[in-house]
């Protein structure tokens, strides 16, 4: 912001040495602005990961007590196919991911 308003200024005067320094000035402008632009796009790939992993978490849980109501119910046999076929797709995706890093 103290740099905006210092070009601003500088844009106004005319010796060398403000020129100089406007030049400067719009420089490292655009190197903060570009520094800007590369952390707001890792932030945003940073955040579409977490809202994955996220997503994928609830999907665990949402297993997990599907499972648990299974057994509860004593169906058993539909607990353990929901337990072999979800940990087979929770080691498939923790590949994945890891694959992916």
């Amino acid at each position: 912001m103290q740099l905006e308003i210092e070009r601003q200024a500088l844009k106004k005067e005319r010796d060398k040495a403000s020129k100089e320094r406007l030049e400067n000035i719009e420089k490292e402008l655009a190197n903060l602005k570009e520094k800007s632009h590369e952390l707001q796009a890792r932030w945003q790939t940073e955040k579409t990961s977490h809202c994955r992993i996220a997503d994928y978490q609830e999907k665990i849980e949402q297993t997990r007590q599907e499972i648990e109501r299974s057994e509860r119910k004593s169906d058993s046999g539909k607990g353990r196919a929901l337990t072999l076929r979800d940990s087979a797709r929770v080691r498939k995706e923790n590949v994945r991911r890891a694959n992916a890093v």
